[in-house]
């Protein structure tokens, strides 16, 4: 990945298609003409409701009171909000729309006026706009003269995110488009920790003994990453004294089906079925045991396509704690719980007593 960034016509590229998309915004923001009625409207079982009304809107004015239900507008049938939504995108300021509701078993037409949205003060947006697309700018300008240097390309990823949050901060059409900037911006960021503690940390573990392993897709990673990930199971592969698994790219789903191609590979006949204990040498997690017991803290009740095929039998134990929070004492907690949960894999009570005897 860093290859492909390292080369100067990309972010020249990058670059030139942000501004533009950026440039189409602001055009939309200078442009900003959107109308409104004044009026919440929601699906319910009997169609299209007003929910309610706004204090001194269009619909306040003509009389168009909370549980009227939207037949149509201009003779167009209603069936969704986004129909509303649509009609009023291509409406004009003072427009004047014919509403027909039902009320009390009447059904009434009623003329409303469209009024514009207020738009918001344009020069804070403007103002931002500009800071945005000057920071993309600059880091455009650092990439192309540090082209080799991975602190410039967080710092280009930095400038776009700014330039996401800043330009596409109005409530445009193209006003999504900042999240992708964002999450693309957390995605390197943590790309970068990840970095910096495999250069860092792996020679901790091995001098506690302690074995590292990575499971999951590596292979999206930037080559820098994978090679650092092998170099660190490599150097602690003969430590025992404790196994620290990390999960990068991880998914239950993946782990189960990147088994089955292994498996298929090394052994074509399972073509006509293969017996589970059969797949357990492909999983990610094959040097280890199945887990005894699953902890999982901030309050949620679900794995979430984590060990899927190893969590059969897994005892499980959910805590409200988040996990920075969660210490030793509540690692003790979680463990009592677990010493009074009787194990059957899948037996009776009975049943496991008479293996017992």
């Amino acid at each position: 990945m860093l290859g492909r960034w390292s080369k100067p016509a990309i972010p020249v590229v990058v670059v030139s298609v942000l501004l533009c998309l950026g440039a189409a915004n602001i055009a939309s923001r200078a442009a900003f003409r959107e109308v409104e009625d004044g009026v919440l409207w929601a699906s319910r079982a009997e169609g299209v409701v007003a929910a309610d009304i706004a204090d001194g809107t269009p619909a306040a004015a003509v009389g168009i009171a909370r549980g009227d239900l939207l037949l149509a507008i201009n003779d167009r049938p209603i069936d969704d909000p986004a129909d509303v939504v649509e009609i009023l995108h291509g409406a004009n300021r003072g427009e004047t729309l014919r509403y027909t509701v039902l009320r009390l078993g009447s059904r009434d037409v009623i003329d409303v006026r469209v009024a514009p949205i207020p738009g918001g003060p344009g020069i804070l947006y403007f103002l931002l706009a500009g800071v945005g697309t000057f920071t993309l700018l600059v880091g455009g300008a650092v990439r192309l003269r540090r082209p080799r240097d991975p602190a410039t390309l967080h710092f280009l990823w930095l400038s776009v995110a700014f330039f996401g949050v800043f330009t596409f901060s109005f409530s445009g059409r193209l006003d999504r488009l900042d999240w992708v900037f964002f999450w693309a911006d957390e995605v390197s960021i943590l790309m970068q920790l990840f970095l910096r503690a495999l250069e860092q940390e792996v020679a901790k573990l091995d001098d506690n003994d302690i074995r590292f392993k990575v499971i999951g897709d590596i292979s999206r990673f930037e080559p820098k990453i994978r090679e650092l990930i092998a170099a660190g199971e490599a150097v602690t592969e003969g430590n025992s004294r404790l196994t620290l698994t990390v999960a990068a790219n991880y998914g239950g789903r993946w782990d189960v089906a990147q088994a089955v191609q292994k498996l298929l590979a090394t052994e074509p006949g399972a073509l006509r079925g293969f017996a589970p204990e059969a797949l357990e040498p492909y999983l990610s997690m094959a040097y280890a045991p199945e887990p005894d017991l699953f902890i999982r803290t901030g309050g949620e009740q679900r794995i979430s396509n984590f060990l899927l095929w190893q969590l059969a039998y897994t005892e499980f134990f959910f805590t409200d704690m988040l996990w920075p929070d969660f210490d030793a004492e509540a690692l003790c907690a979680a463990i009592d719980s677990y010493r009074q949960r009787e194990r059957r894999f899948g037996r009776t009570s009975e049943q496991l007593q008479a293996v017992r005897d």
